[in-house]
């Protein structure tokens, strides 16, 4: 059964965070020998951020606040 009685939640802003470490497609390239360019034609990706060891959802949540 559906209701359509209000939850009482609603959005009151948003925000984001991307860790901080950033692998570059060149990093990619010579760990694998392969041309820069055929893994961005490939991927569309130019970069990935990482979290580090001790960093996680909980913490980037914290810091998208």
């Amino acid at each position: 059964m559906t209701s359509t009685m209000p939850c009482g939640v609603r959005v009151l802003g948003t925000g984001s965070c991307v860790p901080d470490n950033i692998l570059g497609n060149e990093e990619l390239a010579k760990r694998f020998d392969v041309d820069l360019a055929w893994i961005e034609q490939r991927t569309g990706i130019v970069e990935r951020r990482l979290c580090s060891e001790d960093e996680g959802t909980f913490e980037l949540q914290t810091r998208a606040l």
